[in-house]
């Protein structure tokens, strides 16, 4: 199989995986989120019920509009708190779709940009006429560095380089974006480099 078809096929895998892993976490969050509403309504009511207690050991009488208005001002204080707290819930919710639509797409963009590189650098390396395992990207990184496309940096990057992509796609580790980022624009460099 194509090294690049293999990183689509390996690109996707992670992208299910990492999918997977945010379900899950999901789940639990969820489970977490109706605790903490039957914690706030245990409050409320607990508040209402020692309010009213105040009431019948004062030996206060309510007429009947008093006792309405109690009752309203009791629900207008229940839902507002449980508006403000379905909001907060919400905006983690859209927080967390951010924060993973970020991630997979920076993983996305690295993939891509290394298997452009991939297939860039053996154009270059055919043009030349040069003798190589098309299969393995050390020997393609070593002939850039013969032929003196890339510099010897540039092999050591691109070293580490081939281990974050093999993280990344074999593996559910969790690169953070500042590297993955850093990363990206280190091998958009590198493309510039081999094309001139």
């Amino acid at each position: 199989m194509d090294s690049s078809n293999q990183d689509i096929k390996n690109h996707k895998e992670l992208e299910n995986n990492i999918l997977e892993l945010r379900y899950k976490m999901q789940r639990n969050k969820n489970l977490e989120n109706v605790l903490r509403l039957y914690s706030v309504l245990g409050i409320l009511i607990s508040i209402l019920a020692a309010f009213y207690f105040i009431l019948i050991t004062l030996k206060i009488s309510l007429n009947f509009e008093q006792q309405i208005s109690l009752i309203a001002i009791g629900t207008g204080i229940t839902l507002s708190v449980l508006s403000r707290f379905l909001l907060t819930m919400r905006n983690e919710k859209n927080r967390e779709i951010f924060l993973l639509n970020k991630e997979i797409n920076d993983n996305s963009k690295f993939i891509l940009l290394w298997t452009k590189f991939e297939n860039t650098a053996k154009e270059k390396l055919l043009a030349h006429k040069d003798n190589f395992n098309i299969r393995s990207i050390r020997d393609i990184i070593t002939l850039l560095v013969s032929n003196k496309m890339i510099t010897k940096e540039d092999e050591f990057f691109l070293e580490s380089a081939i281990k974050l992509r093999n993280t990344l796609l074999h593996t559910e580790q969790s690169i953070p974006s500042e590297t993955i980022l850093e990363y990206s624009k280190k091998i958009e460099d590198l493309l510039l480099k081999i094309k001139e």
